[in-house]
């Protein structure tokens, strides 16, 4: 049957299906919402070692086979949703047993006669019987393979022979007597699930028939797992001992595949063993015929041979031993060959191996390889109960989609000298979700063309026409046969040093840092209490050790220029959910240096172990749920004191990296990174409401916003400062106001007595302004019943936490910032101008609502951006959109993009007469004249466009509203939200939107649409230029990419200018008029 090859619409895996009610974050795109009848599963095969080694008894006496039988019968206990099989090895035959295996027919080479000649059973019936009583009193091997030598017809090792006849003669050996031959399906498929109870318990049975006897033939197991996937013949399996195969199992004496559905793209086999492969050598001949016919054999990975297992030949190169020589090679095979050539694309295996009680190094090695070249890493340790069930709950319950690429917006080498200068390159950060919360990740190198296209290595575009990643396309790190769509290859991943090269500093003290090695192990021990082992040092020194950047974004330092205005060394900074800050050469693409905060040194434990739990403060996560680390935003502070074009400590010169975590925790951190060569700890903020009470930043939750520089004078001191946020309160803003800081609870629907409203927070309710030299804080802003009832500023109305930064505005370019913006969970736009003429931080600022945008469930999470569109104009504009960030595949709100018109560009607002003058400033007239903050009401719905699609009297209508109005706003589709920033160029504002879908796969989650808007501030009509007769639809473009987008990215080069979403252009922005950014300013003296 020939082979379909479309499949552009399957890119994921068959996944296990998980409650919305337990996912909390937005990691949701990557999961089906909940289980649906009907629904594919996964399919997993576990692959028991019942060895004789198996009944060793552990220290505490009990034996290695009851531990493995009581640690899987647990985890069946706790999985759902998924396809189950169990093989064990065959039990060894005692030396007398008969065993007599049927001859098939084949036409072979006779080399005497030189054609080919058909082998009957007839003609062999005289050698059965010889064989048959040798059988009877010797262990030694008689096959096939023998009898044709012995009546000299030697027709397999002829060239000529075919190879598929040679092949299908080979595998029907006759079974030797005396031994221990590979793996029988002792429990085949089972459903796994909460409504399937009865099949756990017999596949507990099952488990509860495990017995230790025999050796550890690995590699025929493994291949006889080959056969099962593949709906072969049984072999090695065909007369297990002490049970056969359950007939129910075989069709016509064929396997029944568990691969039957299309989407089943990655199926797992699991090898649980404690022992080397032993009596392991009988599947080698058929490995090597696997490999010998592979079109990708001239793709085998160094290490791997076509010639496995036959030791050394006669140059001396050595192709393995016979006892598990072929079992890498035979991984590599399942996991890069289609299992079933009779469906849509292509169903591979993925080959884990969990390595128990205290496997030998030089054997967990091969193990270690047939995890890599399987597809999953390296293999797992587990020596006992709890790391055995930990190992066995990951390999079942692989939640999360394969084949998922994700990309960060790009970020493009800014000359922190010539501050809007862009590089030729751009550098993006990449993840794959995976199963566990081990997620790999990687930063590369592209270019951009004369288009403003990114391109790779020889100038191939990294998108084809159809908006997917090209497969010839290869960063510049990439080495041969690497291509962009694979996370893992190209990259930094290419260029690290040798693991002993690495340098990597760990914070062991207050702002002490220690080179993380083994050698420096005891003493990192003893100042943090982590725990960690050598095993642990040296995976975070692998490249596995190089995991998610998920939601933050890498940033560039260019430390010098020479006179053409070149580049000569800049560094790359970007950060991931292990909690390493990676610093990389943007030339060479080799990592300078990674550095690890003390609080996230237990991250390296937990994704070492690739553990789906983990105990927080008391309270197990659930399944699936990410480990966070540093995945907040990256600020800079770059100051050049003697503007030379050369960052030197010597002549005064800095470069401050500011790191926050986002939902990896409370702190922020500062860095000083002048030597691109080393780093130093400065400071750091630690928050939470659980910290001491003498804590200045107990009211600082997740720190999800970005530090932003500013420059502010209290009495007579100046101050170059960081405004920062309170964060975000998960649980709280999930409807639990009992709860705070920590990920959301599984409740997280937000209505309270029926109404979808946003609860009040009880922390995060804060805007903080620091010292940023020092990390003092110099003044505050927060709620009447703040946790520290310090601030400087308490507003009644201040009810809720500000995950979205700041956006501070130097309205003068006079280098001090004039005020700022921040809008609230639930938008409540605040505004806080800052006096110049201060004693101290008491009467330093003033402050309140000027707008509010909530309602129907609308939250914000993103910053507000503000641009005046020329210096003549009367206003600001500050835009916004709404979005439920943490459950983007909600469906009860109705979210909108705004736009709010600030009159008060020089001067503070006018305070309001409502009765609440602390908190409100008179911006809208209503009821009387009496003014009041700005409400929808006072908003243009822009909706409709009439201003483009009206009638004469419509359109002369909407030209007097958007005059008159405060400003506008859009309504969003069903289901669409702004989930990313907007940024505003010339006269246009860009931001893009996610719309999760409501189709129902059985296989995999729906990746949603993406949209990116262009519209104008003036009156937002669309930007987009499509040369389409659609008015209306030239307001935004559906993006090839899939999932949430990230916030568009300008890009200028050859005095062309695109706004680009990741690796796709959104829109031409040439002739687009340039407009006054309020918080360009110079740099701070």
């Amino acid at each position: 049957m020939f082979k379909k090859t479309s499949l552009s619409s399957v890119i994921f895996s068959c996944i296990f299906s998980l409650s919305t009610s337990i996912k909390a974050d937005d990691t949701e795109v990557f999961y089906i919402p909940e289980f649906s009848e009907g629904q594919v599963l996964p399919n997993t095969i576990l692959i028991m070692d019942t060895s004789t080694s198996m009944g060793n008894p552990t220290e505490n006496g009990e034996t290695r086979i009851s531990i493995t039988k009581r640690a899987s019968k647990e985890v069946i206990n706790r999985v759902n949703n998924v396809n189950l099989s169990m093989m064990r090895f065959n039990r060894a035959k005692k030396k007398n047993d008969e065993k007599q295996s049927e001859i098939y027919t084949y036409d072979i080479y006779d080399v005497v006669s030189h054609r080919y000649k058909t082998i009957t059973v007839d003609k062999l019936d005289d050698c059965i019987k010889d064989i048959q009583q040798t059988s009877l009193h010797t262990d030694k091997e008689i096959s096939a393979n023998a009898y044709c030598k012995a009546y000299a017809l030697d027709y397999i090792y002829d060239p000529r022979t075919d190879r598929e006849k040679k092949y299908n003669l080979n595998r029907h050996k006759i079974i030797k007597g005396g031994s221990h031959l590979g793996a029988y399906l002792l429990k085949g498929l089972t459903k796994i699930a909460e409504d399937s109870e009865s099949n756990k318990q017999n596949f507990k049975k099952s488990i509860d028939h495990l017995e230790a006897n025999g050796n550890t033939p690995l590699t025929e197991s493994l291949y006889e797992a080959y056969l099962y996937l593949t709906g072969q013949d049984p072999y090695f399996g065909q007369e297990g001992l002490p049970t056969p195969t359950d007939p129910n199992d075989l069709n016509n004496g064929k396997y029944k595949s568990p691969i039957t559905h299309e989407c089943q793209l990655y199926n797992n086999v699991t090898v649980f063993t404690d022992g080397e492969p032993t009596d392991d050598s009988d599947a080698n001949e058929f490995v090597r015929e696997l490999i010998a016919r592979s079109p990708k054999k001239d793709e085998l990975p160094e290490g791997l041979s076509e010639d496995c297992g036959t030791g050394f030949d006669q140059n001396r190169v050595d192709h393995g031993n016979a006892e598990g020589g072929c079992i890498d090679e035979l991984a590599w095979y399942m996991a890069n060959h289609d299992l079933n050539p009779n469906l849509i694309g292509n169903q591979v295996a993925r080959i884990s191996v969990i390595s128990g009680f205290d496997l030998p190094a030089e054997h967990k090695e091969l193990m270690d390889n047939v995890s890599k070249h399987g597809g999953t890493g390296s293999s797992i340790t587990s020596n006992n109960y709890d790391e055995l069930v930990t190992a066995l709950e990951e390999t079942f319950t692989n939640t999360v989609t394969e084949g998922i690429n994700s990309v960060t917006a790009p970020v493009a080498p800014v000359s922190s000298f010539q501050q809007f200068g862009v590089g030729e390159y751009t550098y993006l950060t990449m993840f794959e979700p995976k199963g566990g919360v081990r997620w790999p990740g990687n930063l590369k190198k592209f270019k951009v063309n004369a288009d403003n296209e990114l391109i790779g290595i020889g100038g191939v575009k990294v998108l084809n026409d159809e908006g997917e990643m090209t497969e010839n396309a290869r960063d510049f790190w990439a080495g041969a046969n690497q291509n962009v769509k694979k996370v893992s290859e190209g990259g930094i991943r290419e260029k690290l040093p040798n693991s002993a090269n690495r340098s990597i500093y760990a914070q062991i003290g207050e702002n002490l840092l220690k080179p993380l090695k083994i050698d420096n192990l005891d003493e990192i021990n003893n100042a943090t209490h982590i725990g960690l082992t050598e095993s642990e040092i040296n995976f975070v020194r692998s490249k596995e050790g190089i995991t998610d950047p998920l939601h933050t974004k890498p940033v560039s330092v260019v430390y010098s220029t020479n006179e053409e205005n070149e580049t000569t060394e800049s560094t790359i900074f970007f950060t991931t959910n292990m909690g390493g800050l990676h610093a990389i050469n943007a030339d060479t693409g080799v990592e300078r240096y990674t550095f690890f905060p003390k609080n996230l040194l237990k991250n390296i434990k937990q994704y070492y172990a690739n553990k789906t739990n983990h105990a927080l403060e008391g309270n197990l996560k659930k399944v699936g749920e990410k480990l966070y680390g540093l995945d907040g935003p990256i600020s800079l502070w770059i100051y050049d004191n003697d503007k030379d074009n050369q960052i030197e400590s010597v002549d005064g010169d800095h470069v401050y990296l500011y790191l926050t975590m986002r939902r990896g925790g409370h702190n922020i951190y500062a860095l000083d990174v002048t030597n691109f060569r080393e780093p130093s700890l400065k400071w750091q903020i630690k928050g939470g409401i659980t910290s001491p009470s003498e804590n200045e930043y107990r009211e600082l939750a997740h720190t999800w916003s970005k530090p932003m520089l500013g420059r502010v004078k209290i009495g007579n001191e100046i101050h170059t400062v960081l405004f920062f946020t309170g964060g975000y309160n998960g649980k709280v803003a999930n409807g639990n106001p009992n709860s705070y800081g920590q990920d959301p609870l599984p409740n997280i629907d937000a209505r309270i007595n029926n109404q979808n409203i946003i609860p009040e927070d009880n922390i995060g309710r804060a805007i903080y302004m620091v010292d940023a030299e020092t990390g003092e804080l110099l003044w505050w802003a927060s709620a009447n019943n703040a946790n520290d009832g310090g601030a400087n500023n308490k507003y009644q109305d201040m009810k809720y936490s500000f995950p979205a930064s700041v956006a501070p505005i130097d309205i003068n370019s006079d280098g001090f910032t004039d005020y700022i913006y921040a809008i609230d969970i639930a938008g409540q736009l605040w505004r806080f101008d800052f006096n110049k003429t201060n004693n101290n931080a008491d009467n330093l600022a003033s402050g309140g609502i000027i707008a509010k945008l909530g309602g129907d469930g609308r939250r914000f999470y993103n910053r507000v951006d503000a641009a005046i569109l020329d210096k003549s104009q009367s206003y600001v504009a500050i835009t916004v959109g709404s979005g439920y960030r943490a459950h983007p595949n909600s469906e009860d709100e109705e979210d909108k993009f705004f736009m709010i018109k600030d009159p008060y560009v020089f001067s503070p607002p006018a305070r309001a007469n409502n009765g609440s003058e602390i908190d409100s400033y008179k911006y809208a007239s209503r009821n009387g004249g009496n003014k009041k903050v700005i409400g929808i009401e006072d908003l243009y719905n822009a909706s409709n466009n009439l201003i483009v699609k009206g009638s004469e009297t419509e359109k002369s209508q909407a030209r007097l509203n958007f005059n008159t109005k405060h400003g506008w706003f859009i309504d969003l589709s069903d289901n669409e939200k702004a989930l990313s920033p907007s940024i505003t160029f010339g006269n246009m504002v860009l931001f893009t939107t996610f719309t999760h879908s409501n189709k129902v796969d059985l296989c995999s989650p729906t990746p949603g649409t993406a949209k990116g808007y262009v519209l104008n501030l003036y009156d937002a009509t669309g930007g987009i230029n499509d040369g389409t007769a659609d008015d209306d639809n030239n307001r935004y473009k559906i993006l090839k990419y899939k999932g949430i987008a990230d916030t568009p990215v300008v890009i200028t080069r050859n005095r062309k200018t695109t706004a680009n979403v990741g690796f796709e252009k959104l829109v031409d922005l040439s002739s687009a008029k340039r407009l006054y950014k309020t918080w360009w300013r110079r740099e701070p003296n």
